[in-house]
């Protein structure tokens, strides 16, 4: 329970819960939208926090369109990132992109997810999720293999780079065709990884 004077250990004052909310925060979104409130004195949480749900499409809107901006900002950056040979660079930005992947099929699925738990099984869980499971667990093993890219053969070898591009266009089309943008003028910082 939030109290917005009074916070005890483990509670959060409604003016943090707010930004949090404002800045798109996945985990406190995730919370807020599932919330099953016991206690609400005064109506406090009904009074500040119930707008979330008013501008639920509004917030899913704004999460899709920017976290499907900063996977194509992202996945064009592996380049130079494979040109340096920094295998351990190029294992963080391949796992920031499949993040980006499973938190979006989720938003274009409208499925609930939590970005700290089962994000992998609970993004994957609507329509579009089944149909691109098979490639996002490919995109798994092409990543297994980065410890043993040592020379120009292995990097041209390493199959990632194909692979999500192939899941950036299926995402982009399936936005495109629910309405949403692909590509924003400018990117939104609070997508960033």
């Amino acid at each position: 329970m939030c109290l917005p004077n009074n916070t005890q250990e483990g509670d959060y004052p409604f003016d943090d819960v707010e930004e949090r909310l404002r800045a798109l925060d996945d985990a406190c979104l995730h919370i807020y939208s599932n919330v099953l409130v016991l206690h609400d004195p005064g109506d406090q949480y009904a009074r500040r926090l119930g707008r979330l749900a008013a501008r639920t499409p509004e917030l899913r809107k704004q999460r899709l369109e920017g976290k499907l901006d900063m996977l194509i900002r992202r996945s064009t950056a592996l380049e130079p990132c494979l040109a340096v040979r920094d295998v351990l660079a190029i294992s963080r930005i391949c796992l920031e992109l499949i993040t980006l992947c499973l938190k979006i099929t989720a938003l274009l699925d409208d499925v609930p997810f939590d970005p700290r738990k089962r994000l992998f099984k609970t993004a994957l869980a609507g329509r579009l999720g089944q149909r691109i499971e098979d490639r996002i667990r490919g995109l798994f093993a092409s990543i297994g293999t980065v410890g043993d890219l040592a020379d120009d053969a292995d990097f041209a070898g390493f199959s990632f780079p194909d692979k999500i591009q192939e899941i950036v266009k299926i995402l982009s089309e399936e936005a495109s065709r629910q309405g949403f943008q692909v590509g924003l003028e400018s990117p939104d910082r609070r997508h960033i990884e």
